[in-house]
């Protein structure tokens, strides 16, 4: 029988994380989704990505990436989200005049729905996920297993505090 994801434990490393420099924002979802999965999950979960279906079919990957377990979604920030917030880096704004001048460039009709439509994609294997630069996904790593170890030390000293 698997254990319960400890969401609290997570949360506790991944602010410890962030604290040694941690980042999964900006171009590094994927990899940070990859390093949360295998490093603090040991495997569990589905790497999941939604994103501007338009610019999507453009070869242009805008949204975000995270991990996946039932119905719970974690990323950088380490607060377990609901699918509605993964899914709102997807949407983008009709009026913000950088995606009218990305849309335009690509071709891509930046009115109606296409702002607010999402498509949700599960990376089934890491071949899938090589339209990310991953380069980061090894430091990322090595960063939680350090904040994991400390966490883990200071989880001991509190416990046999008197």
């Amino acid at each position: 029988m698997t254990e319960p994801v400890d969401f609290a434990r997570i949360g506790a490393v991944l602010a410890q994380a962030r604290a040694r420099g941690f980042k999964g924002f900006s171009g590094d979802c994927a990899a940070a989704a990859l390093a949360i999965r295998d490093t603090l999950l040991e495997g569990r979960g589905e790497i999941v990505g939604v994103f501007n279906r338009a610019f999507h079919a453009k070869g242009r990957s805008l949204g975000h990436v995270a991990v996946r377990i039932g119905e719970t979604f974690l990323d950088a920030d380490g607060y377990p989200k609901p699918f509605e917030d993964i899914e709102s880096w997807g949407t983008l704004g009709e009026e913000d005049q950088d995606y009218a001048e990305m849309a335009a460039e690509l071709g891509v009709v930046w009115t109606g729905d296409a702002p607010w439509d999402t498509v949700t994609i599960v990376f089934e294997t890491e071949a899938d996920l090589a339209i990310f630069d991953l380069s980061p996904r090894g430091r990322l790593a090595a960063i939680l297993e350090a904040a994991a170890r400390e966490c883990a030390a200071e989880a001991v000293q509190t416990e046999a505090a008197p």
